[in-house]
């Protein structure tokens, strides 16, 4: 380091808060006694860069690459909660622009305590995001775990599991009261008006499907018009959704909900022998009606495949893993530089069972077609009764009568909790995938080109979604709640220094793990939720699916507001 300004990060221990001032006063005063002559100053990473601009940094060493965080794995183990953190993400910014907008234009039932709510909201999910998820594993379990179903549900009686469990609730507090901030700020800029407009946020027109969950309305005895045009409607998720065209951004349009429900155009399903297809306008998804393995999804206008079983792996597939010794092992040995006790007991699982590593899949029960949505039900079987995996497993894929999108929803209900290692995931296996990109923060990376080297090149912690792509054409891949994705294989106690191609195409969602150690739960249970939005594009199209991710995930409001569209000019120096 060739620079007189140095930087000391002082750092305490977990859950200690920041130094006394009298702690402050006894480092410095040892550094003046080992330093005479140094000059100490306390201050913030922009004090310290603004004495270091002071110098040549001509030579100064920059990491130019995504550092990825190698303890991304634990967001994981919480996945009911990240789920709920992600989708009131997108609903308070509809909101505050909705807020700003009755600020701005001095509208009278602008509410002052909308900025506390905020205020509380962000409060909220900046703890939740926080380091510190939980009190310490290797402190409160200590070396006598136990992982046997039986004696773990007796385990659990005991004070220092149950002191566990609650400082896990403690952090799942965190996501339900930004929930109800969030809620709050809704009542608050919506008061009591009944007549209803969409609201486009964005700063571009909006094309695509608006959830109606918040209108209350039966649609199959009503529909919804919007500039005298009945608008296409079908359910997505269970939940009912119209598709809109060129709404336009920053203002209102009003809807009218009449009577009378419209008919939507029906899939065409083709069956014969144990196939079947089933296809609407752009798509079309084959499966085996006998084993429940869906096969394909074809896009008509690309004319292209984008998703294709490979192997024994068929598409949108539901898979459970239980982890074994070796695995654990091989991965202390890769990861760590020193194998000091902590980072054992933290990244390891201490008096874990000599055993080895299985996958499971959930037994095919059933399947029905209504309206646009295919629904699959699976159910777990002795990896629910042994382990942690779910009773029951229920996938819907709606391919609706408009739009350029194909709609997936995973539900798992009744996961058993387990002290186990497991992870669940579900699989996208490409067609014919030679390059992958991943959005992070408002970013896209290439995956083998632009993660430093020893960071994390096996989990993806996504903003908004994933692409495969060859040639000619892609798959787009957005995730609503399920933000951690690998390729090639579910990730779990995986190190890679750096990027290796995956040896199968096939992109594995994270859908919950317990993989770490430190503070972060240690089991997993109840009823899952997983939403994901796909479609297909041409090459050319590449460099406009950061902002049309980041539009269908933002959405449509709901408003009883009612703003004029207004050609607004930016200073010159300002872009949105």
């Amino acid at each position: 380091w060739n620079y007189p300004v140095w930087m000391a990060l002082m750092q305490t221990n977990d859950n200690c808060g920041p130094q006394s001032a009298a702690m402050i006063e006894e480092m410095v005063k040892g550094i003046h006694d080992k330093y005479p002559d140094t000059e100490v100053v306390c201050g913030s990473m922009d004090d310290f860069y603004l004495e270091l601009a002071n110098y040549d940094l001509t030579d100064l060493p920059v990491i130019k690459k995504d550092l990825a965080d190698t303890w991304i794995h634990g967001i994981g183990s919480f996945p009911k909660e990240i789920a709920v953190v992600r989708e009131e993400r997108e609903r308070a910014k509809r909101l505050q622009v909705i807020y700003a907008k009755q600020v701005l234009e001095a509208i009278e039932e602008a509410d002052d305590r909308g900025m506390e709510v905020l205020d509380d909201y962000y409060e909220n999910i900046s703890l939740f995001e926080e380091h510190t998820w939980g009190a310490d594993v290797k402190t409160w379990l200590g070396p006598d775990r136990v992982y046997h179903k039986e004696d773990f549900l007796k385990a659990k009686q005991q004070k220092n599991y149950q002191f566990m469990e609650s400082s896990w609730e403690e952090q799942r507090a965190r996501a339900i009261q930004a929930s109800a901030a969030r809620k709050e700020l809704t009542l608050l800029v919506e008061k009591e008006k009944r007549k209803k407009s969409f609201f486009n946020p964005g700063n571009a027109d909006f094309t695509g499907w608006v959830l109606l969950e918040d209108l209350l309305v039966d649609f199959n005895a009503h529909h919804i018009e919007l500039n005298g045009e009945c608008l296409p409607t079908t359910r997505l998720g269970g939940q009912w959704a119209c598709f809109v065209h060129d709404l336009p951004p920053f203002s209102t349009v009003p809807i009218w909900i009449k009577e009378g429900s419209v008919q939507a155009e029906s899939l065409t399903v083709k069956e014969e022998n144990d196939m079947a297809s089933v296809e609407n306008h752009r798509y079309t998804l084959t499966f085996n009606t006998a084993s429940g393995e869906i096969l394909s999804l074809y896009d008509k206008k690309m004319k292209a495949m984008l998703l294709e079983k490979c192997g024994d792996k068929p598409i949108f597939a539901y898979q459970y893993d239980r982890y074994g010794i070796e695995e654990i092992t091989t991965y202390l040995r890769d990861y760590a530089y020193r194998f000091s006790t902590w980072g054992i007991q933290d990244y390891g699982r201490e008096a874990y069972p000599e055993c080895t590593h299985k996958t499971y899949t959930p037994r095919f029960i059933s399947y029905n077609i209504d309206g646009s949505t295919i629904t699959f039900r699976y159910e777990g079987t002795k990896s629910a009764n042994r382990y942690g995996d779910a009773r029951q497993v229920r996938l819907e894929i709606t391919l609706p009568p408009a739009g350029d999108e194909v709609f997936v929803r995973l539900n798992l209900m009744n996961k058993q909790e387990t002290p186990y290692v497991e992870s669940g995931s579900l699989l996208f296996p490409f067609a014919n995938a030679q390059t992958y990109r991943i959005n992070k923060s408002n970013s896209v990376l290439n995956p083998e080109e632009d993660i430093q080297e020893d960071a994390n090149h096996v989990y993806y912690c996504l903003e908004n979604y994933m692409s495969a792509e060859n040639n000619e054409n892609g798959l787009c891949i957005i995730t609503k709640d399920a933000p951690l994705v690998s390729l090639g294989d579910t990730g779990v106690y995986k190190y890679r220094r750096k990027y290796q191609q995956p040896k199968e195409p096939i992109a594995y969602f994270n859908l919950f793990n317990n993989m770490w150690g430190t503070n972060f739960p240690q089991w997993i249970g109840g009823d899952l939720s997983y939403r994901f939005v796909l479609f297909g594009y041409d090459k050319e199209e590449s460099h406009i699916l950061l902002e049309r991710a980041a539009q269908l995930q933002g959405g449509i409001e709901i408003t009883g507001n009612c703003f004029e569209k207004q050609d607004e000019t930016l200073p010159e120096h300002m872009q949105l």
